[in-house]
């Protein structure tokens, strides 16, 4: 009974830990955005942006990572492609949305409103969420 009791145990564990690993974290939604610019691109949703307005915007070839303070997926993301940025030997662009100059060149260099962070563009896709390295390096290679 007792072998049983400890077995129980065990598996009950080994889910709960799958789980916690597996679980994509929660999003945080970004409020310091104005919406009221129309010639914004929203993005709450993966998605890819329109090649004219990738083009217009100066996406094509570009890692962008948006973040936020305090956003724990972000702690989970940003240091995945800082790890990226040095073993592709690339240079990726990190946006803070916490910081009014980082917020102000989302809005007005790439003309974008992320309404999550964090948000990735890679080239014209866009990925809202943390996703593995592994999934994001694919990404990259396939930009």
């Amino acid at each position: 009974m007792k072998k049983i009791l400890v077995g129980v145990i065990l598996i009950i564990a080994l889910v709960m830990s799958f789980y916690v690993v597996l679980k994509k974290p929660e999003l945080t939604p970004v409020n310091n955005i104005e919406n009221n610019n129309l010639d914004l691109i929203h993005l709450d949703s993966d998605t890819t942006i329109a090649q004219n307005l990738c083009q217009e915007r100066n996406l094509e070839g570009k890692v962008i990572v948006i973040k936020k303070n305090y956003c724990s997926a972000c702690n989970i993301v940003v240091p995945l492609f800082e790890e990226l940025e040095q073993e592709l030997d690339m240079d990726f662009i990190f946006l803070n949305l916490s910081e009014k100059d980082d917020l102000e060149r989302v809005k007005d260099e790439f003309g974008l409103a992320p309404h999550y962070t964090p948000t990735v563009l890679i080239g014209c896709k866009v990925y809202v969420g943390a996703y593995s390295k592994q999934e994001y390096e694919t990404f990259i290679k396939n930009m």
